[in-house]
């Protein structure tokens, strides 16, 4: 299977907004078009409307834990609307990672053993990636619109916060996007701007690996753009993903929340279970 490597390799999921991964392909119709910020446009029972449909969907031959077709809205993941798991070797359109997946490349299975964490596990061939991306917004199924932008600056919202359990030697790095634009026919990538890596302090150009289990911030000032020239606009954000390069790997994220300048954890009032 020929690696599908993009300009958008880590913002992969939402392009693929499907059951593949940090951007899928088969996704969400939100139940409106409405809501441009604020806790109240990011909560409530959003499982309603797509990503409720796409998990029943996407669960059938992947058992009890939707997550393990590598879309499903995590229980437990405030803000998050939904979570992908996406490789190299995934495309635009697989239904299941292992499925789709030939022998040398890259392998990446997602589960939510409880609620509050996900995993993922796998092998990532020399020069691939796989990872994980918490999406924060909503897109219209024929893939021409984002329906809801989250504002996590509204929200007083400066960093995230989440525990890392058995990174890979070579490190776990964070990545992030925002919304350009809401509406983009023919062009869905245009209503993104990536690149925003995680570093190690603000204005570093050294970006932040993790190798070690622990708990970690994610400050929103560590975020450099390496990709364009878009600020990182957290009035819009998209997503965050968490990824991971050669060799095997078999990591878990949990704890996830956000939190403002003083350290203070920002509640999703909309929906408290971060997921159902």
């Amino acid at each position: 299977m020929a690696k599908h490597v993009t300009t958008l390799s880590v913002l992969a999921g939402f392009s693929l907004l499907a059951a593949c991964g940090s951007d899928g392909s088969k996704t969400s119709s939100a139940a409106g078009a409405s809501s441009l910020g604020g806790a109240t446009s990011v909560g409530g029972a959003a499982n309603s409307g797509g990503n409720a449909g796409t998990n029943s969907t996407s669960a059938a031959g992947g058992g009890s834990d939707p997550c393990q077709t590598g879309l499903c809205v995590p229980s437990g993941f405030p803000f998050v609307r939904s979570a992908r798991a996406i490789s190299d070797a995934c495309g635009n359109d697989c239904p299941m990672l292992a499925a789709n997946t030939g022998v040398g490349e890259t392998t990446a299975t997602m589960s939510q053993p409880e609620a509050g964490k996900l995993c993922l596990s796998g092998i990532v061939s020399p020069g691939g990636w796989a990872q994980i991306s918490l999406f924060f917004v909503d897109r219209s199924q024929d893939r021409t619109e984002i329906l809801n932008r989250f504002d996590a600056s509204a929200l007083g919202i400066t960093q995230a916060a989440f525990t890392i359990d058995s990174p890979p030697s070579g490190g776990l790095t964070v990545t992030a996007a925002v919304t350009v634009a809401t509406s983009c026919p023919g062009d869905f990538t245009a209503c993104i701007a990536y690149g925003f890596n995680l570093m190690t302090a603000p204005g570093s150009s050294v970006r932040a690996k993790y190798t070690a289990t622990g708990s970690q911030n994610a400050p929103f000032a560590n975020f450099l753009q390496t990709a364009g020239t878009h600020s990182f606009d957290t009035s819009a954000l998209l997503n965050l993903v968490f990824v991971v390069g050669d060799g095997g790997y078999d990591f878990c994220i949990h704890d996830f929340k956000f939190l403002d300048s003083h350290g203070n954890e920002v509640m999703d009032t909309q929906r408290l279970d971060g997921g159902n």
